[in-house]
């Protein structure tokens, strides 16, 4: 679900009235629904305002007045009734007709510690209210949290569209909406999940290294992996799904999956070199006949990421940016990987061929030395 944490500095009906537009500004949202907010009409309320000086001259404590009041309308359990083996309260309080207006409540008599009975309208006045059931605080401050859910949508487009609208709004000073729930979740996961997506880029070259028994080879290899990611973004534009957790998985994905094309390609002219080939002649022969098995492979995958995509089943929405991503990500790969793999092989060949070189001294030619001049007799 969508929840917003609304805080404010001030006052709650100021809070309230904050969540009231919050709500209305969110509302026509698309794919948000079941929109709902944690404070709800509360029960009614009286209010006992007691004038403190004239309390005291009659020798009433506002502690007093209001144990009083209490007692006579809540009541006050004075003992426990037994009947048959069960038990029950027995609460003392005015009757339901006593209390029923404000005005039969004015009429209650107090006794002072002087023991002078007064009418609880000598020294106090009453107002009637509704109030909140629950308040609920964030670091001392009120909160209402406004919650709803998403359908037919990625919670990531859901989110920048209540982003957008709450941007719009002009908030009262030391009023502040933050997001919680899962968008908070996935935004503190973000960290976490670059971190593996770096993890998983090391170890695709460890083992790229340790099959091709290079260290510069799987770096060409490794070109696929940005040439990727350039196509889940580009897919993720196209079809107007945000950037969220979902999608950053299916980048995670593509670090493993978008290597086998170059590997396919890379390793088949590597077995075509170690037969006599030279090095643009193997490539140029690599490219059409490894063709095919790296177009069966990615439209494989493409087909079967496709459902998913599409946001069919249950819980299809959430998944629907992974799957785009990836599918974005292995046609741009698939393309560009095989015009742009072989032309930097051959460059990387190139430069390492001229580093052996550089090592290699020409052999160096005897010095000339001059015949001796005959001796003069």
């Amino acid at each position: 679900p969508i929840v917003l944490n609304v805080n404010t500095t001030g006052s709650i009906e100021e809070l309230d009235k904050v969540s009231k537009d919050v709500m209305n500004a969110i509302a026509d949202v698309p794919g948000l629904v079941d929109l709902d907010r944690s404070s709800q009409p509360g029960k009614p309320e009286m209010h006992v305002d007691v004038d403190r000086q004239r309390a005291s001259r009659v020798g009433l404590s506002t502690a007093a007045v209001g144990s009083t009041v209490r007692t006579l309308l809540n009541g006050q359990t004075a003992s426990r009734y037994r009947e048959a083996g069960r038990e029950a309260d027995i609460v003392v309080r005015l009757r339901p007709e006593d209390r029923a207006r404000l005005s039969d409540i004015l009429t209650l008599s107090l006794t002072s510690t002087t023991g002078q009975i007064v009418p609880l309208q000598n020294v106090a006045s009453i107002s009637s209210s509704t109030g909140p059931t629950t308040i609920r605080r964030l670091n001392r401050q009120p909160q209402i949290v406004v919650g709803a859910n998403y359908v037919g949508r990625p919670q990531g487009a859901v989110t920048n569209d209540v982003r957008a609208r709450l941007a719009q709004m002009q908030l009262p000073p030391g009023v502040t909406i933050t997001f919680g729930g899962q968008t908070q979740s996935m935004e503190e996961s973000f960290g976490s999940l670059l971190f593996s997506m770096f993890l998983s880029v090391v170890f695709v070259y460890m083992v790229l290294a340790s099959q091709f028994g290079s260290f510069t080879q799987p770096l060409v290899l490794m070109l696929a992996l940005p040439l990727s990611i350039i196509g889940a973004f580009l897919a993720l534009l196209i079809v107007n799904f945000a950037f969220d957790m979902t999608a950053m998985i299916g980048i995670i994905l593509l670090m493993g999956l978008v290597t086998k094309n170059s590997i396919l390609l890379v390793d088949f002219a590597n077995n075509l070199r170690a037969q006599g080939m030279n090095r643009d002649e193997a490539l140029l022969t690599a490219g059409p006949i490894r063709l095919r098995p790296i177009l069966m492979t990615t439209l494989s995958l493409i087909l079967g990421l496709l459902p998913v995509a599409l946001g069919l089943g249950a819980g299809g929405s959430f998944r629907a940016p992974m799957a785009v991503a990836v599918i974005g990500g292995l046609i741009t790969s698939t393309l560009l990987t095989l015009v742009l793999v072989p032309v930097a092989y051959s460059i990387l060949d190139i430069i390492m061929e001229r580093l052996k070189n550089i090592g290699r001294k020409k052999p160096t030619e005897p010095a000339h030395v001059p015949a001796p001049s005959p001796a003069s007799e």
